[in-house]
């Protein structure tokens, strides 16, 4: 019982992943360079290091 309970844990997980990813592809959004991504993320982090420098 424990093995069919994981087997069907396991297949409803990937048809949700599927799903999610097929979601992402369709999205009619234009997509963020990774440049502005690496970009954004390293002023957040910069903040962040500088406000745990003061603390």
């Amino acid at each position: 019982m424990e093995r069919l309970r994981e087997a069907k844990q396991a297949a409803e997980y990937d048809a949700w992943v599927r799903q999610q990813i097929q979601e992402a592809l369709d999205e009619p959004r234009p997509g963020i360079p990774h440049s502005a991504v690496k970009k954004k993320f390293a002023a957040r982090r910069a903040a962040l290091l500088k406000k745990l420098a003061k603390a």
